[in-house]
């Protein structure tokens, strides 16, 4: 099975030219990736051009919430604000992440964490941490096909 390009983008490096890119599925996938960590990202400092990946579950979760609602919202570049809504499932999603944030916020952290008896923290260190992993994983999936289809004309949405 050969892969099929998704769509073409025309890209103009020389003044008066055209050359066309076919990106396959691997590339448009990479891409989407690449945006959602930048999403849950910070710039090291405002001359640096570098991100730094959010350590704290809850400030991702936040940050993921918000990117579900844009895209609900059609919010972002590529959005059309008079299609706001087609991307109903979206708005579920930032509903879902937002429940999730409140979750993680519930958990102390670890400092507070050993004041709690011994025989609880355990439960409490994965819980937190498979619920902000499980996030963070389920959005690369969520926002990189939502990204992909809002570029593929005449996906039914």
């Amino acid at each position: 099975m050969s892969a099929q390009p998704i769509t073409t983008f025309t890209t103009n490096d020389k003044a008066c030219s055209v050359h066309e890119v076919v990106l396959g599925c691997d590339k448009l996938w990479a891409m989407g990736q690449e945006e959602a960590i930048r999403r849950l990202s910070k710039k090291r400092s405002s001359a640096s051009s570098k991100y730094e990946l959010i350590s704290d579950f809850g400030a991702r979760a936040a940050r993921i919430a918000a990117a579900y609602a844009g895209f609900y919202l059609e919010q972002g570049e590529d959005g059309k604000p008079q299609l706001k809504g087609r991307f109903y499932w979206m708005g579920l999603a930032a509903f879902a992440s937002k429940q999730v944030k409140c979750g993680l916020d519930f958990i102390p952290n670890d400092p507070y964490l050993i004041l709690t008896p011994p025989v609880i923290q355990p439960p409490l260190r994965i819980g937190k941490n498979s619920l902000g992993k499980g996030n963070f994983w389920l959005f690369q999936d969520i926002f990189c096909l939502a990204l992909v289809l809002q570029q593929v004309p005449g996906t039914v949405r």
